[in-house]
């Protein structure tokens, strides 16, 4: 069935493929879900092959965010740093860690899978003192003797990992007796208006939407458990609150950084995400003119986890 929407119609027009290749790419269904997006190697890789996409999404929260600005403060807090200890940064990225480590004299290692983050941290590291060490390494295989840091910081990475019990445990390996490890990640429901959003907008393309990071499925603050049965103890802590967005501009172009490519069978020439990209603009535009703005909850905390 097709949609008058003319956004709709305006994706459809974009298309020049027969009905077999689009059944080829849109049809297929699963007896059992595929793996959550987050997780995917290749959407992982294009994720990460530079800092773009993690930059736009950094300042998006910096931005738009209301009742979670306390949490790179808090994280801070919760690490106990001191001059001299020594802190693996697991899952580095671009670095944004790296120089409020260094300002408080922490010997920073940071670890990550993908060479372009390790490129953009090295670049954002270069007149820090002390300066990070960077390691192009696996979380779940970490290339370092037992008991060699003081403390393991890893923010908002584990919903990438396969195995996160597997990386957990590594983090415990690493540390020193009496260390602790600070592990950053999302709630399990977080932003599920926008994942909504994009559902009914894949669907209506006849796309089939698939789970995303902030689903329930992979780590989240839901897995205390999971993070006590790994370490001796462990605490949580979250926050609640919203992205809140007055125009849609950037609420569309955060979309664009990631959720855009949660459907079954992506197009291998990326053509969804012209396809996506006017209607889910135009359904938050509508968002927008109803109720004044554009609120997308969200929550996001941490784990204290002793070693």
């Amino acid at each position: 069935m097709r949609s008058d929407d003319p956004a709709i119609q305006q994706a459809s027009s974009l298309r020049d493929t027969s009905s077999r290749e689009r059944q080829r790419w849109h049809v297929t269904v699963f007896m059992r879900r595929s793996e959550p997006l987050s997780v995917q190697r290749a959407y992982v890789a294009d994720q990460y092959s530079d800092a773009d996409k993690l930059r736009i999404r950094i300042e998006t929260h910096r931005l738009y965010s209301q009742g979670t600005e306390s949490l790179t403060g808090d994280i801070l807090d919760a690490l106990a740093l001191a001059p001299g200890l020594s802190l693996l940064d697991v899952g580095c990225g671009s670095g944004k860690w790296h120089a409020r480590l260094a300002a408080r004299g922490v010997v920073t290692v940071g670890l990550d899978l993908m060479p372009g983050m390790l490129q953009a941290a090295r670049g954002a590291g270069a007149g820090l003192e002390p300066r990070p060490q960077l390691i192009c390494a696996d979380a779940q295989a970490m290339p370092f003797q037992a008991a060699t840091f003081d403390r393991v910081l890893c923010s908002g990475v584990l919903y990438h990992v396969a195995d996160c019990r597997r990386a957990l445990a590594e983090m415990r390996r690493v540390l020193r007796p009496g260390g602790l490890a600070v592990i950053s990640t999302n709630g399990a429901d977080t932003m599920a208006r926008l994942n909504e959003l994009h559902a009914d907008a894949a669907r209506a393309l006849g796309y089939t939407p698939m789970r995303i990071s902030g689903e329930r499925g992979h780590f989240s603050m839901g897995d205390l458990a999971l993070v006590q049965s790994v370490f001796s103890s462990a605490e949580r802590y979250l926050l609640e609150g919203a992205l809140v967005f007055a125009e849609a501009d950037p609420a569309v172009q955060f979309y664009a950084t990631n959720r855009i490519d949660g459907i079954e069978n992506r197009p291998p020439d990326k053509r969804h995400r012209a396809e996506l990209v006017p209607l889910v603009r135009k359904r938050i535009e509508a968002i927008i003119e109803r109720e004044g703005e554009f609120r997308v909850p969200k929550s996001v905390g941490w784990f204290v986890a002793h070693a």
